[in-house]
């Protein structure tokens, strides 16, 4: 799989529901964006 890096700033408030549900979920920060990510493409 190809990858290309990218900077997204996110609103910290954002940023720590990400984190919150990726930590519940036993995955890292970056995995759960590409979860949030896939699924708002379907």
């Amino acid at each position: 799989m190809e990858r290309e890096q990218i900077t997204v700033r996110l609103p910290i408030r954002l940023k720590e529901q990400i984190q919150r549900k990726a930590d519940r979920a036993g995955i890292s920060f970056n995995a759960m964006v590409l979860i949030l990510l896939q699924n708002g493409m379907r």
